[in-house]
């Protein structure tokens, strides 16, 4: 077994989950002297930057998250999808639940994949702040998180209708696939965003 410390979109227990990971246990956890970031480039540049944590001088800093107790052929899981040494470092830290000082593993940005320009995408913070809600962490740095400004994405190029009868993918962004098909003299156009788009 082994102690996880979710603070970003790992707070959701169905984010977790999906990542192949089953926790034992659970309870609420405070990491202190550190303050959360958004500043991981996403694989995706569409989505903007993803959670982090620093350390910080500031005297009150300190990251809220969930401790989870995992078995311990859940860690290949959760590096892979933490892109551990691809994005991700994986670390221990020290932590607080129920008055008790635990060491956890966590994961940080790389340095080379930290851009302090970056914010989350409104998907991405949704989801975090709705595992932070579940969780029933603190109200005021929940709020915290819903006001945290977001990622736009450059406005989609305009769209023109090609001549023949096949799928088509934009290729002026990679951000936005359509699928089109005639029907009785007419184009039916279907439009949606996101990098996995099932037609």
């Amino acid at each position: 077994m082994f102690r996880y410390f979710g603070f970003g979109s790992n707070l959701n227990i169905t984010s977790l989950r999906a990542k192949g990971v089953e926790p034992l246990a659970s309870r609420l956890a405070v990491l202190h002297g550190w303050q959360l970031r958004f500043n991981v480039q996403h694989f995706f540049r569409h989505e903007g930057g993803v959670g982090n944590i620093e350390p910080s001088e500031a005297p009150d800093a300190r990251v809220l998250g969930v401790l989870y107790e995992c078995p311990d052929d859940s860690l290949l899981s959760l590096d892979a999808m933490e892109a551990c040494g691809h994005g991700y470092d994986r670390i221990t830290v020290e932590v607080e639940a129920d008055g008790e000082q635990l060491s956890a593993l966590t994961y940080i940005g790389m340095p080379e994949f930290i851009d302090d320009s970056c914010r989350p995408s409104q998907r991405y913070l949704n989801i975090v702040v709705n595992g932070a809600r579940q969780a029933g962490l603190d109200h005021d740095y929940v709020q915290n998180l819903v006001a945290q400004s977001v990622h736009r994405p450059d406005e989609y190029p305009p769209f023109t209708p090609p001549s023949g009868d096949y799928p088509v993918f934009d290729t002026d962004s990679w951000r936005t696939s359509r699928y089109i098909q005639r029907s009785t003299m007419q184009y039916s156009i279907c439009r949606q965003r996101g990098p996995c788009t099932n037609f």
